[in-house]
C-alpha cells in the first residue's frame, strides 16, 4: 500500500473512532472531551509512525513495537491523553506507583472502549456484551490500574452489560458510582505501589458478587 493510501485510510479510521467515542462522550456529558478526544493522533509524532505501520487488521502501535521494540507514537499518545490509565503511572525509579484516575478521565476511558469497539469492529450489535467479555477476559486482571479506577471501570461495563444499554453513562449516575466506590476504597491511597495495586482474587461474598457475572 502506498503512503498516500495508507495516510487516507488511517485518517479515516481515526475520524470514525473520534465520532464513535464522541457520541458516547456526549451521552456522558463530556462535551469538550468528546470533541478533542485523541486529537494527538494527528500530531506528526503519532500520525507518521501510524501511517508507516498502517494495517487494517492490526494495530500500527503493535507493529512498531515488533520492529523497534517500542513505539514512539504510543509514548507520545499516552503522555498527551489523560484518559489512558497508563498516563496515571508514576515514580518509575522507585518501584512504580499507580494513581487513581480523576472522574472525567475514567469516564472518558469507558467511552473510549465503547467507541473503539464500534470503530474497529464495525459492529454495534452486542456491543455491551462484547465490551464486558473483553474487559473480563483481558483488561480487568492485566491492566495496571489503581484499585479504585479498576473498580469504577468494572462497575460501568457491568451495569451496561446487565441493562444492555448506555444508560449508566449519565454523568450524574456515573459520578455517583465513582463517589460510592471512593468510600469503599477510602483506605487505599491516591497513589500506591504496584505490588499493592495488582489484581487480587475476590475473597468475601460481597467482593465475589461485585467482580463476578
Amino acid at each position: 500500500m502506498n503512503k498516500a493510501a495508507a495516510a487516507s485510510r488511517y485518517a479515516f479510521k481515526v475520524i470514525v473512532h473520534k465520532l464513535c467515542v464522541g457520541w458516547f462522550c456526549f451521552k456522558a456529558g463530556l462535551y469538550w472531551r468528546g470533541i478533542v478526544h485523541d486529537m494527538s493522533k494527528f500530531h506528526p509524532k503519532e500520525f507518521l509512525e501510524n501511517v508507516k505501520f498502517y494495517d487494517p487488521l492490526q494495530s500500527p502501535v503493535n507493529l512498531a513495537k515488533k520492529e523497534y521494540g517500542w513505539s514512539p507514537a504510543w509514548q507520545h499518545h499516552k503522555g498527551m491523553n489523560s484518559h489512558h490509565h497508563e498516563y496515571w503511572i508514576d515514580d518509575i525509579d522507585h518501584g512504580v506507583k499507580l494513581i487513581r484516575m480523576p472522574f472525567e478521565d475514567a469516564l472518558e476511558l469507558v467511552c473510549d472502549g465503547l467507541g473503539a469497539s464500534i470503530a474497529y469492529n464495525w459492529r454495534i450489535e452486542g456491543l455491551y456484551q462484547n465490551e464486558w467479555n473483553w474487559w473480563k477476559s483481558n483488561a480487568m486482571k492485566k491492566a495496571r490500574m489503581h484499585p479504585h479506577t479498576r473498580a469504577f471501570i468494572h462497575s460501568m461495563f457491568k451495569a451496561m452489560h446487565e441493562s444492555n444499554s448506555s444508560e449508566g453513562l449519565s454523568y450524574d449516575l456515573a459520578k455517583h458510582e465513582y463517589q460510592r466506590l471512593l468510600a469503599a476504597y477510602e483506605d487505599v491511597p491516591v497513589s500506591c505501589p504496584m505490588e499493592d495495586c495488582i489484581w487480587k482474587e475476590p475473597e468475601t461474598a460481597e467482593e465475589k458478587a461485585f467482580w463476578g457475572e
